[in-house]
């Protein structure tokens, strides 16, 4: 449970310190095996599949983030399922370098110990006294009744498999007698042939008797046949209720299930192509016996798996639905989640979504949220719920909502009037994803387009809203009218971005060209340096390409003002870094936060910032030697504009990327706070891996008040979205036109 104290020797902690053990074993850290995980599921996406009508367990089905896997090492995340110890143990033993062998020890530990967990886990608390309750009755009740049919299934399959053996055993003992009798006919053909004169009434009888019993052989057959197709349905069948049943909560591990049937360990009877007719009707006899009782025996375990009330689907359905209403949240995580796979479409699996979109467990209530969506678009009970989340959820579900309505509803006039509503909700991050929604589902449409034009005069949201604006509705009047305004902002960002997105249109606009041209000669360099791309991309050309200036402000204030490539300046590698260094990048803050995802280039940035201050390759005091500088990183050094208001020297400036655990945040504010009184320029990449959105935010707000307090300017990489980012920190987002929403 959260909150609660985990001890040292609780088999949680064990199999938490046993899997961190094997990842320092293969070298590889939380973030490294989250990412072999990622290609794992990129490889399964991609590989056709290979087990039609079978239930496997994907790998994106499993958890594995980096913040999953910190808290697993800690003994605080819910078990994961043993599949999930298969292939994290294959990756750490693949890094490793481990014999088959100790990969196979590994794996027996690994499973011994997540058994023991889930067995802790289970059992009541010394301290806290198992008390009978309607909700543990109604579990023990639920759980007891499929462990019995599980168990139950388990020794029909078994009775199948060695049916089925004798089946086709006697299949091809059948096949044999056949045989056998052919070759007698042949013998008595050809001795009526060679010896006419001998070949009398014995002879004609052994004859006779030898077609009927072929007769009576092939009849057999084709009833042995026969039963060996239903008993192969019939084993089908039971597989996939073993399946089916081991997916429930609380149900004891079964082994894995072979993929084919075995053969019996006795032969049922022996034919030699010697045989007498005597013989061969002998093991006739047999053959008919033994195909009578099989064959009573298929009908009756036909009726037990059709037809027994223990195996109803209703009652499991029913008894599923029941665990979703009980106090473990495993429990109810894992029966929803099989729910959603076997009955998608029953109106007891959509009011369970419904019911759950509420759950006090944030994974349920984002499983539920998502599943609903895609499982019921186009119910109005489902579209009401939904609605309730977009408004009232958590960032993380509301998020999802809004998607879900942007794509599930597009079109839809409730969705949209919520959207429209959420446009003036108190948070800065709901209004956000409710334009990035309007923009997705509804371009176009005017009510939609009238809030997105007055959330973009809001101080905080303009950016979301004018891309939502640009992507709906992109040569819309109202839309230029409002850059036009936006472009005398006393904000430089804003103005940038109006100069910007007025080069994306409008070129035979005079009010959007008069604008343009105002900006020509704003203050501020990355203001201009728009103004002057969107004017060439006008067609005007005459406009002269403004340098950085000689002499600029020497007045207190942050050292490095701006950044900008030559719009010649082209890569074969797509980097969003290059898209906003042509554009221009503003760094006149104390503090800049450089946003993005990974591969956007914020190394690259950081990187070639160090290289041109001269410090990456040196070892001056507070450096970190660069071993390799790439080509490309080479022509950004010799290519970017920097417009520095005082260039402070190498030893007076420091890169590092100090990749700090969730455990050293006190180290982390130390060392911004050395930093900022030994240095009057520092660059940090990779600071935050493991950090949440209330650490970042006073680590944002510590690292400014440090900064102004000492003259410093920080430039800090992150990953995280910029609505983690308190105000008052200049954000650069790498990037930033991708929509946060799926579209």
């Amino acid at each position: 449970m959260p909150g609660t104290s985990t001890p040292d020797h609780s088999p949680s902690v064990v199999l938490g310190r046993f899997l961190q053990v094997q990842a320092k074993e293969a070298g590889l850290s939380a973030r490294e095996i989250t990412q072999r995980f990622k290609e794992r599921v990129e490889e399964e996406l991609n590989r056709p599949s290979q087990s039609q009508g079978r239930t496997v367990t994907s790998t994106n089905e499993l958890r594995f983030s980096k913040s999953h896997l910190d808290r697993l090492f800690k003994g605080t995340a819910s078990l994961p399922p043993k599949e999930f110890i298969r292939i994290y143990l294959e990756i750490t033993s693949a890094a490793a370098g481990l014999s088959p062998e100790r990969h196979k020890q590994a794996v027996t530990k690994g499973e011994t110990l997540l058994l023991e967990a889930h067995r802790s886990r289970r059992s009541p608390s010394p301290s806290n006294p198992f008390k009978p309750t309607q909700e543990s009755a109604e579990h023990a009740v639920a759980t007891l009744q499929v462990r019995l049919e599980l168990e139950r299934t388990l020794h029909i399959e078994s009775r199948l498999r060695w049916a089925l053996g004798d089946a086709q055993f006697l299949v091809t003992t059948l096949m044999q007698i056949i045989g056998a009798l052919r070759n007698i006919i042949q013998d008595l053909d050809a001795s009526s042939i060679r010896d006419p004169h001998r070949y009398g009434s014995i002879e004609e009888h052994q004859r006779e008797e030898a077609f009927s019993q072929k007769r009576s052989a092939e009849l057999q057959l084709s009833l042995a046949s026969e039963r060996r197709t239903l008993l192969e349905s019939l084993w089908d069948q039971a597989h996939a209720n073993i399946h089916r049943l081991s997916s429930h909560p609380d149900v004891a591990d079964i082994p894995l299930l072979p993929d084919a049937p075995v053969m019996p360990q006795q032969p049922l009877l022996a034919v030699h192509t010697e045989s007498t007719l005597t013989d061969i009707a002998t093991a006739l006899d047999k053959v008919q016996e033994v195909n009578g009782l099989e064959g009573r025996q298929a009908r009756e375990w036909q009726q037990e798996l059709t037809s027994n009330g223990q195996l109803n689907e209703d009652a499991e359905l029913r008894t599923l639905v029941a665990c979703t209403r009980l106090a473990d949240s495993d429990t109810r995580r894992t029966a929803l989640r099989a729910l959603v796979r076997s009955w998608p479409d029953e109106q007891e699996t959509r009011d369970a979504l419904i019911r759950m979109t509420k759950d006090e467990n944030n994974d349920i209530q984002d499983f539920a949220t998502g599943s609903l969506i895609e499982l019921w678009p186009e119910d109005s009970n489902s579209l009401n719920a939904v609605v309730e989340v977009a408004i009232d959820g958590r960032p993380v579900v509301q998020l999802i909502a809004i998607s879900g309505l942007a794509n599930k509803w597009r079109g839809n006039v409730v969705a949209r009037d919520t959207l429209v509503d959420l446009t003036q909700a108190d948070s800065k991050f709901t209004r956000e994803i409710a334009a990035q929604g309007l923009g997705i589902g509804w371009p176009g449409d005017g009510a939609a387009r009238g809030a997105l034009l007055r959330l973009a005069m809001d101080e905080h949201s303009w950016l979301t809203a004018l891309e939502s604006l640009h992507d709906g509705w992109p040569d819309d009047v109202g839309l230029r009218a409002a850059l036009v305004i936006l472009s005398r902002s006393s904000n430089a960002a804003v103005r940038s971005t109006s100069a910007d997105m007025l080069g994306r249109g409008w070129s035979k606009d005079p009010e959007a060209t008069a604008a343009l041209l105002s900006l020509i000669s704003d203050p501020t360099p990355t203001v201009r340096w728009f103004a002057e791309r969107a004017l060439v991309s006008h067609g005007i050309t005459d406009v002269p390409a403004q340098p950085i200036p000689d002499a600029v402000d020497r007045s207190s204030g942050p050292a490095l003002i701006a950044a900008r490539l030559p719009r010649e300046f082209a890569s074969r590698r797509p980097l969003k870094v290059i898209d906003e260094l042509h554009r221009g990048i503003h760094f006149d803050s104390p503090i800049t936060a450089v946003i993005g995802d990974n591969s956007t280039g914020k190394t690259m940035l950081l990187e070639t910032l160090a290289e041109s201050l001269g410090i990456s390759n040196s070892s001056r005091r507070g450096s970190e030697r660069l071993t390799y500088t790439t080509p490309l990183k080479l022509r950004l050094v010799d290519q970017i504009e920097l417009l520095w208001r005082d260039k402070p020297e190498p030893q007076q400036c420091k890169y590092t990327r100090p990749g700090f655990r969730l455990t050293d945040k006190e180290e982390i504010y130390a060392n911004l706070a050395a930093w900022a009184r030994d240095f009057r320029m520092v660059l940090v990449d990779e600071f935050d891996a493991s950090m949440s959105a209330a650490e970042i935010d006073r680590l944002f707000k510590r690292a400014r008040g440090i900064a102004i307090h000492n003259g410093c300017q920080f430039i800090l990489a992150t990953t995280h979205g910029s609505h983690m980012i308190p105000e008052g920190v200049n954000v650069v987002h790498l990037g930033r036109h991708r929509r946060r929403l799926p579209s």
